[in-house]
Formats: structure tokens, C-alpha cells, sequence
């Protein structure tokens, strides 16, 4: 992958683990020029959108437990807007449900390999580069120009 990450990715955990030192492993491997912030309360990452929460493009939420969830149920009004990624720490549907409630575009368990969501980041990395670089207008004449199929009336 090529696609150069712009914005800021927020990658929330309560606590160092595993699954989140492999998450990080494998967001630096495709996306070197990325230096993640590491939120670990949820004050710290509340505060973070507090204040610059226009500028985060991509959060990502390691849960290792139910628990973890619960404790940012509360800032779920405060995170909408850039994309979510969660890693959820089992398939229970009580689990699920509650992901659910935080709008994610992308679920992963935390024994993945890690490649489904870097593979979601790169996308969402690209379309964002893509928001952000200007393109030229299409005029009435190259939309006409365009074989449009057969159209019957």
C-alpha cells in the first residue's frame, strides 16, 4: 500500500496489551509516516476531542473487555464524526451490541491478524487524500461527451 495517511489517528485503550502493541506493529508497518496518539483514559481521549476534535480522521478502539466499552459509552455524542475502527474483545452479542452503538465502520476481534483493518485504514486514508486534493470541474461538454449507454424515451 502507497497511500499516505493525512490527519490524526487516536487509538484508544485502557490498558497496554497485546492486542494493541500488534495493532500499532502493523499500522507502522503500511503507514510509517503515521505517528499515532495513544489515549488510554477516557478523560484523555475526551479531552483530545474537546479541543481539536476537527482534526482527528480515524479512531481507532482497542477493547480488551466488555468493561472498556462501557467506560466510553458516555462519550459516544463526543465521537461522532471521523470514522471509528473497534476491535472488540470477543463475538458475544452483548458485546456487539454495545460496539453497535458507537456508529463503527469497521468491527475486528482482538485475536485478528490485523490486516482486515489496516486494510480499512488504507481506504479511508485515501479517500480523505482524495477529499483533500483538488479536482478538476467537469463541464457540461465532457459530461455530454460521455457515452451514456442507449437511452429510450
Amino acid at each position: 500500500m502507497t497511500t499516505t495517511a493525512t490527519g490524526n489517528l487516536v487509538i484508544y485503550s485502557m490498558r497496554p496489551n497485546p492486542s494493541l502493541w500488534r495493532l500499532i506493529e502493523s499500522l507502522a508497518m503500511y503507514f510509517p509516516e503515521v505517528s499515532p496518539e495513544i489515549c488510554i483514559q477516557p478523560d484523555q481521549l475526551k479531552n483530545r476531542f474537546q479541543t481539536l476534535g476537527g482534526s482527528v480522521s480515524t479512531v481507532i478502539i482497542v477493547a480488551h473487555e466488555q468493561s472498556d466499552l462501557d467506560s466510553l459509552i458516555p462519550l459516544v455524542p463526543l465521537l461522532e464524526g471521523p470514522p471509528i475502527l473497534l476491535v472488540l474483545p470477543d463475538c458475544e452479542a452483548e458485546t456487539i451490541a454495545k460496539a453497535h452503538r458507537f456508529r463503527p465502520r469497521f468491527l475486528t476481534y482482538k485475536n485478528a491478524d490485523f490486516t482486515d483493518i489496516v486494510s480499512v485504514a488504507e481506504k479511508i486514508f485515501r479517500y480523505r487524500n482524495q477529499r483533500k486534493s483538488p479536482r478538476p470541474a467537469a463541464g457540461i461538454e465532457s459530461i455530454l461527451g460521455q457515452n451514456l449507454g442507449n437511452v429510450e424515451n
